[in-house]
């Protein structure tokens, strides 16, 4: 499993990461941003329909499974405000 991201927006404030562990076919989701604070990712197919949501507190790191191959849209929210977002495809 390996996985392309492309960030149509990069926040500074808050260090967002997406990737895969060599062997494993689940996408890890992290965030070293606000102390205390929770972030949502939210992964949709190419057709709007959300296929994987996770939550987080900042500087945990969170597995999302079944992710299939694939294109695929994110976002990263903190409260109600996107803080990234992008594309990544699963190959």
């Amino acid at each position: 499993l390996s996985i392309l991201i492309n960030k149509d927006q990069n926040n500074k404030k808050h260090n967002v990461w997406l990737f895969s562990n060599a062997g494993r076919t689940a996408l890890s989701f992290s965030v070293n941003g606000v102390e205390g604070k929770r972030y949502q990712l939210y992964v949709f197919d190419m057709d709007s329909r959300l296929v994987a949501q996770a939550s987080i507190r900042n500087r945990r790191t969170t597995v999302v499974n079944n992710i299939s191959k694939g294109d695929y849209l994110f976002e990263v929210f903190l409260n109600d405000q996107q803080v990234e977002n992008g594309r990544l495809t699963v190959k």
